[in-house]
């Protein structure tokens, strides 16, 4: 375990800009997902800015099959916070 042939441990690359086309620097991002069809977690990974307006994090995608993603931004000035539901989907790879 995870499946045989299964190598789904995906960075994540987050770019952060304001509506000026400026980088957000100092944000706070939460990232939760889990998968869809059978509950693994859930998983919350710590996300680290690694230059002005650049984050990362890793994901751990233990099977195949979609896994839901909930992604909440705090930008440092305050405003309403942005958030995002995604859905990701591991599949066999074709050979």
């Amino acid at each position: 375990y995870p499946p045989i042939g299964l190598s789904a441990r995906p960075v994540l690359d987050l770019y952060l800009f304001d509506p000026s086309g400026q980088p957000v620097r100092g944000a706070a991002i939460e990232i939760i997902y889990d998968m869809l069809s059978m509950a693994h977690g859930p998983f919350q990974p710590p996300t680290i800015e690694q230059e002005s307006g650049h984050y990362l994090t890793s994901l751990e995608l233990l099977m195949f099959g979609p896994w839901g993603m909930e992604i909440e931004i705090l930008e440092p000035t305050g405003t309403a916070p942005v958030r995002l539901r995604i859905v990701v989907v591991v599949e066999l790879p074709e050979e």
